[in-house]
């Protein structure tokens, strides 16, 4: 039995090192790219691109060796990070189907949210395709256009509490912390508008989902540096072997990331049959039991569009779960820090401040139209979408090959010129979202500045030129093609309804905190030596 053993583990072994040697030897040719000396032989420069403190390095890796950098992998592995926006078209659009998530981010998706919009690849991307074509009609623009009034109520109840709290506040220091509030409102409106709960978010902060929001992406950027190994280890061992382990290991990061994600699936599947509960009523015909946010929801809408399908297209009951999970989780934290960005930007141009509380204040009532056709306020949106995109990067991985031509040359280290490069079958193209959106080459001289009023002028025949394959304002802020975020319209929404709101009643300036902005799956604030994200800010009521 000895020997036997291991002749087996030898083979193995053989088989692992042959197949390593195999691909790595079909991205020899991607060494020859410029970038970052290997920091590590067995995680090269992976921990400098996956760490909380990563962004002062994505910046220096983007300003030092150009459009298309190469960064040394996992045991010797090569990833291009890619600025180049006509290779980003061919990635995203003209070779759709020849790229799709790397199997870090849908192992992590399935793992976090079930067989979601996060969790889901299939055959070329099938399963997500089908997922996402239920999905698109019911975060529509006319759609989204029907809840207005909810969106308004919201805010103006946030708007209630939150005056009280600055109240109160106003006693001592002054000083109030944006994150908790803004991930509360967040979640209120994603949970109201979305799946028709509420999750009590304005009452209190006790909601063990809210917290679990917080939580979940810091903790995943605990473990980020072992991301290779979560797709191997997904696809040869089954769930409840996985479960086990983890439950097992000494490893305090991986046990706080199970309790959240317990939470959230209790939370999502508590959603889920509320909604049917509500919908088996109305067919009933039982008036009583239909009142509420619930029978307007966009999640109501989806489960009977669902169930009007052949059974063969359905969306299965854990995918449902996940969907409610992938949408409440990721739209919540990011929606929570573009608030966070907005506010923290505005207090430090006061100027700027009061000209937008003007503009608001004069548009006489906040209609829906009005309210997202104000200039300066659409301004303030896009550049921060701009300029401090929630998500700095996104792994993309080929499923076949491929080659990406570049918009302009690219110097290889041997100094010479090429104009395309070949991506092999399972490479890995990391997509720069931020240095497309802050590209000197694209955005001018300024690009690293946050300048909402670049907005209001004809912008530079730069911009055009450069075809940057977006979904929303010359930007990659809500990625591209067939994974293009899809709750982009939402999130423009509610975030231009609660910025409104807030600067008609309060005033916001900064204070003395040294504010790191930390990389993980979004990027967020945090004070040094802090345990959770944190942003904190003068904030008063106005004077009437």
């Amino acid at each position: 039995m000895p020997y036997a053993l291991g002749v087996v583990l030898v083979s193995t072994l053989f088989l692992a090192g042959f197949l390593l040697y195999a691909r790595l030897s079909r991205v020899q040719h991607m060494r020859a790219f410029p970038g970052p000396p290997r920091g590590s032989l067995l995680t090269g420069n992976l921990e400098d691109m996956f760490n909380p403190l990563a962004i002062a390095f994505h910046t220096h890796v983007t300003n030092l060796y150009g459009r298309v950098v190469k960064i040394n992998g996992f045991l010797g592995d090569i990833q291009l990070y890619i600025s180049d926006t006509k290779a980003l078209t061919h990635l995203y659009l003209k070779n759709a189907d020849s790229f799709e998530s790397d199997d870090f981010t849908v192992s992590l998706g399935m793992v976090s949210f079930g067989p979601g919009v996060f969790g889901s690849a299939g055959d070329l991307g099938k399963e997500h395709h089908r997922q996402r074509k239920l999905l698109m009609p019911i975060f529509s623009t006319p759609n989204l256009r029907n809840f207005h009034n909810i969106f308004t109520d919201l805010a103006v109840r946030f708007q209630d509490v939150f005056r009280e709290m600055v109240m109160n506040a106003s006693t001592g220091t002054g000083e109030v912390d944006i994150m908790p509030w803004a991930t509360r409102l967040s979640l209120e409106l994603i949970g109201v508008v979305g799946f028709g709960h509420s999750f009590n978010g304005l009452k209190d902060d006790k909601d063990e989902y809210a917290h679990a929001i917080c939580r979940l992406f810091p903790t995943i950027s605990k473990m980020q540096r072992w991301a290779p190994l979560l797709p191997l280890v997904r696809q040869h061992l089954p769930s409840a072997v996985l479960r086990w382990l983890a439950e097992a290991a000494p490893w305090e990061a991986m046990h706080e990331a199970i309790d959240i994600i317990d939470t959230g699936h209790k939370g999502a599947l508590m959603v889920m049959e509320e909604t049917k509960a509500i919908i088996r009523s109305a067919e009933k015909g039982s008036k009583g039991d239909t009142e509420g946010p619930n029978v307007t929801s966009t999640f109501r809408m989806l489960l009977q569009a669902n169930a009007a399908l052949p059974k063969e297209s359905r969306l299965s009951e854990s995918e449902l779960v996940a969907q409610v999970n992938s949408i409440l989780f990721a739209g919540t934290e990011a929606s929570t820090v573009t608030i966070a960005r907005i506010l923290l930007s505005l207090s430090e141009r006061p100027q700027l401040q009061e000209t937008l509380r003007q503009e608001v204040l004069s548009a006489d009532g906040f209609d829906h139209d009005r309210l997202m056709s104000l200039p300066l306020l659409d301004a303030v949106y896009k550049e921060t979408m701009r300029a401090y995109p929630p998500v700095h990067l996104l792994p993309k991985q080929a499923l076949k090959d491929v080659v990406l031509p570049f918009r302009l040359p690219v110097t290889r280290t041997d100094g010479s010129e090429v104009n395309e490069v070949f991506i092999p079958k399972g490479a890995i193209c990391i997509v720069n979202i931020a240095g497309v959106n802050r590209s000197v080459d694209i955005w001018g001289p300024d690009a690293h500045e946050w300048k909402p009023e670049r907005w209001l002028s004809p912008l530079p025949d730069s911009v055009v030129e450069a075809e940057v394959p977006t979904l929303f304002a010359h930007t990659l802020s809500f990625s591209a093609g067939r994974r293009a975020c899809i709750g982009s319209k939402f999130a423009h929404i509610a975030t231009k309804t609660v910025i409104a709101r807030l600067l008609a009643e309060f005033e916001f300036k900064p204070t003395d905190h040294k504010i790191i902005w930390k990389a993980g799956v979004i990027v967020s604030p945090w004070l040094e030596n802090g345990l959770r994200p944190s942003l904190p800010l003068y904030v008063s009521p106005l004077k009437k």
